[in-house]
């Protein structure tokens, strides 16, 4: 029977979840996912978390409480610092720090929960070790064959390839937990206006907690463009002028919406940001005044927590479009 690892489909799985699955999987082992965040999961979430966090992180937690009886092994990734230009194949020394409350996670786990199965805390810390070293680490809890645990990562680096181009394609980053790769469909739309969809697609993907963003957007008639549809390189060029940014996520967020702004891409930008994160206070604030100041195009924050109603979503999204419509 192979060895099961539950992994969360929450926070940086929305990023990194088809390296890890293939990684491990390379390894024979047996990856369970949480299924789409429901009532029960947050709920779950909610009781167990410190009130001062946010809503992805509380529905993170709920994840994990659903999965702690049901595998070996629980992938609890800790990203402290990454290489910038978000490239596994690490081309410049340019390092970043990821979300600071979200460092801790490992260590949040073990305390709220006491009957959790083992954990993997993947340390992921380029300042100590390359992120191919902390993987190979991690594989050896699953194998002593260092070529096979090498093998399990370089079939993992492709496969993680394949997935970043299916985003500059525009795929929704949550299809990615529900088909194999190759039979996703890459949708080409052509409505009109166009939005900045700007924020984590851990919160716009997660039709929970974000009161299902993505397709209402399309439903009232606009094509919206996710950040995860802009290539690095072009992020890379526009961070340029936030020098200041330490923050390996909101890198992403900043360059795409300059690109976005810049290549006149859009008539508007929709921020949604959750509420008390600290990171995108500060990333909207450099927005507004770097950016958005420079451009005349409206733009909508939406804060989401637990107590986000969809009817005041609905209308405030409602009220958005209709003045980019009318404009």
């Amino acid at each position: 029977m192979s060895i099961k690892i539950g992994v969360a489909r929450s926070l940086y799985s929305y990023y990194h979840y088809p390296l890890w699955q293939k990684f491990f999987e390379n390894l024979g082992c047996e990856i369970v996912l949480s299924p789409s965040t429901t009532k029960k999961i947050l709920e779950d979430g909610i009781r167990n978390a410190p009130a001062e966090i946010c809503l992805p992180v509380k529905a993170f937690l709920g994840h994990i409480a659903y999965l702690k009886d049901k595998a070996d092994y629980i992938l609890v990734p800790r990203m402290v610092c990454l290489n910038a230009q978000h490239t596994l194949h690490q081309t410049k020394r340019s390092l970043k720090f990821g979300c600071p409350k979200a460092i801790g996670l490992p260590d949040m786990v073990k305390s709220i929960f006491s009957d959790l199965p083992q954990i993997i805390d993947l340390v992921i810390d380029e300042r100590i070790m390359n992120q191919q070293q902390s993987f190979l680490n991690a594989g050896q809890l699953f194998s002593r064959d260092k070529k096979m645990i090498q093998g399990a990562w370089q079939s993992a680096l492709i496969e993680k390839d394949r997935y970043d181009n299916l985003l500059l394609n525009g795929i929704k980053t949550s299809e990615i937990f529900n088909k194999e790769i190759s039979s996703i469909n890459i949708p080409t739309n052509t409505q009109t206006p166009r939005i900045a969809l700007i924020g984590h697609p851990y919160l716009i993907y997660d039709d929970l907690l974000s009161h299902s963003l993505f397709d209402t957007i399309g439903k009232m008639g606009v094509s919206a463009l996710p950040v995860s549809c802009v290539c690095k390189s072009a992020i890379n060029d526009e961070i340029t002028n936030f020098a200041d940014i330490h923050w390996l996520y909101e890198q992403d967020i900043i360059g795409s919406t300059a690109y976005f702004l810049n290549q006149k891409l859009v008539s508007g930008v929709l921020f949604a940001f959750s509420f008390s994160c600290g990171t995108s206070s500060v990333v909207s604030e450099i927005i507004n005044k770097e950016l958005l100041s420079f451009h005349n195009i409206p733009s909508l924050t939406l804060l989401f927590d637990e107590h986000t109603a969809q009817e005041g979503v609905q209308t405030r999204l409602e009220s958005f479009i209709d003045l980019l419509t009318r404009k």
